[in-house]
């Protein structure tokens, strides 16, 4: 019998990764950069030297402020005020700056397989979001498949740290194990579910065994399949 199907009975939640999970995050965060960097360059900051000047201020603030690294909005804001106080701008600049790459980083394109997915798992079972990244589900407009979303930062310690995971375990009153969890990053995703006593669906070409806590898909297609085939049996 198919392992999925195997599974899924003994599931009550199932929560998800968003960027490069349920869309291709590449280009849109290289959308985003971009705009970041054009307002920068309209203060006079010049395009060669920006990456210099960016991580330059990014190494101070990580320094000085390491808990920043779990709330990548925080850290972004923050590297931009700092550079704008390096370089005598009103307070108001850096938060200017920080919207036109915000603004920008929304622009994402949702996976069709993600919206039927979605839309059938939604029928049988309670979902989550869990995600390192700053995408607002509601702009994007996916916000009401899910019954809780987690993002670090705001809402818990970034993952891998199991910090949001135990928190969804909580709030659904479910147990450790009656959690799936689908992502696409080997460490952040699917090693940290099962870390939080959780089972992982790996959607990520690498062919790489984690052990029987965690099932391997090519695509979120295959994965939408397998799901399909077992709503249907």
């Amino acid at each position: 019998m198919n392992k999925l199907i195997e599974l899924l009975p003994s599931i009550k939640a199932v929560g998800f990764d968003l960027d490069d999970t349920l869309w291709d995050n590449r280009q849109t965060i290289i959308d985003a950069v971009n705009a970041q960097n054009e307002a920068l360059v309209k203060q006079g900051l010049e395009q060669e030297r920006i990456a210099v000047v960016y991580k330059e201020h990014l190494d101070k603030t990580v320094s000085q402020e390491p808990e920043l690294q779990s709330d990548v909005s925080a850290l972004r804001l923050r590297v931009l005020e700092s550079i704008a106080n390096e370089h005598g701008w009103e307070a108001s600049i850096a938060d200017n700056i920080y919207q036109a790459f915000y603004e920008a980083r929304q622009n994402v394109r949702v996976y069709d397989d993600a919206i039927e997915l979605l839309n059938h798992l939604k029928k049988d079972f309670q979902l989550a979001v869990i995600s390192n990244g700053n995408v607002d589900v509601k702009q994007v407009g996916i916000d009401h498949y899910f019954d809780l979303v987690y993002r670090a930062g705001p809402d818990g310690i970034a993952k891998p740290h199991q910090d949001m995971f135990v928190k969804a375990h909580d709030a659904f009153n479910i147990n450790d194990n009656e959690f799936l969890y689908v992502g696409d990053h080997i460490v952040n995703d699917a090693q940290a579910a099962m870390d939080a006593g959780s089972y992982a669906i790996l959607i990520n070409e690498e062919d790489i065994d984690l052990g029987p806590r965690c099932l391997r898909y090519k695509t979120l297609s295959d994965f939408k399949e397998d799901v399909f085939r077992y709503l249907k049996s």
